[in-house]
């Protein structure tokens, strides 16, 4: 005679719910990491990749004592000549707001003069 176990050939529902959970849980955990970053959070690591680019630009400026010339590696709104920013031997930099373009909305970036920092004026959607 068999035993009831050796009859058993399927899972139990208790194993079926458990492996459900289990995949629940990593499909939970997995499908926010397939998402872009939302807007404003790309928009602030443009900004901070910006800035890092700047202020490298003004540390070159201060230790060689000549000025020197930065211009943004970014999609502009025009070609404008006012889109570069000139870093003086003593930190303080020379710039009018220049415009950027991120995927449908363009976005106004001022440099301070005094400390040479990458500043978000403001933005407008089209």
């Amino acid at each position: 005679m068999n035993s009831p176990s050796e009859n058993c050939l399927g899972m139990s529902l208790l194993e079926t719910l458990i492996v459900l959970s289990i995949t629940a849980l990593v499909i939970g955990v997995a499908i926010p990491s397939f998402r872009p970053p939302p807007r404003h959070l790309a928009l602030q690591e443009e900004l901070s990749r910006l800035e890092r680019e700047a202020l490298a630009v003004r540390l070159r400026a201060i230790r060689s004592g000549i000025a020197q010339v930065w211009k943004p590696d970014v999609l502009f709104c025009s070609s404008s000549p006012n889109d570069r920013v000139v870093y003086l031997s003593d930190g303080s930099a020379l710039s009018e707001p220049f415009c950027i373009r991120q995927k449908d909305t363009t976005y106004f970036v001022t440099v301070s003069p005094l400390t040479g920092r990458v500043q978000l004026a403001n933005h407008m959607t089209p």
